[in-house]
């Protein structure tokens, strides 16, 4: 599979941040965020996803990104169906979501009987600069790991722990961050219903 997903940020965000009460975390041309969300990449995922099965219960899982989503934290806002339909990120996005778009993104996975998912990879965690219409990179220097459980129907959990280098340009030194979350979905007549906690 050949993922491209794309934003107009850079464009329509003219004043380097919009506001937004009570967001906080990460940097806009040099100067920390408060109350305020820096706009996102004009490319914010390109990649190749590859599955194959090993038997009936096992799916071995590669994928590439020169842009990408690291197994690190729960799925990233924009793909969250709890916050499908948010106009803006949420309040809490940069707490959660802080390495959904990095570069170089190389992971391994395994999936057992469609219940219990182990990925291992490695990325370039380091903050990119300022300039939204291009892909950086760089050496793959950070790495995570997370186990996602599937245990019945419309539920899903994850644990997630990872260590990512400089990931802040104010505050030199590496980082190390565990996640935990759940997420509930259950589908309606014309919608559905859905709820994470993170």
């Amino acid at each position: 599979m050949f993922q491209l997903m794309l934003s107009l940020d850079p464009a329509a965000i003219t004043n380097r941040s919009y506001p937004e009460l009570f967001q906080t975390g990460e940097t806009a041309y040099g100067k920390p965020l408060v109350d305020a969300q820096h706009p996102h990449n004009f490319i914010m995922g390109l990649g190749l996803h590859y599955a194959h099965p090993l038997g009936e219960d096992v799916m071995v899982q590669l994928y590439f990104a020169p842009v990408g989503d690291p197994a690190l934290g729960p799925v990233a806002f924009p793909h969250r169906a709890s916050a499908d339909e948010l106009p803006q990120a949420t309040l809490s996005h940069h707490w959660q979501d802080s390495t959904h778009i990095a570069d170089e993104v190389i992971t391994a996975a395994i999936m057992l009987h469609n219940l219990v998912r182990l990925e291992a990879n490695g990325f370039y965690g380091t903050e990119p600069g300022e300039n939204r219409w291009i892909v950086p990179y760089g050496p793959i220097n950070s790495w995570s790991t997370r186990l996602s459980v599937f245990p019945i129907k419309n539920w899903m959990a994850q644990v997630s722990v990872g260590r990512i280098a400089k990931p802040e340009r104010q505050e030199p030194g590496d980082v190390v961050r565990a996640t935990a979350s759940i997420h509930y979905t259950r589908p309606m007549q014309g919608s559905s219903w859905s709820t994470s906690l993170i």
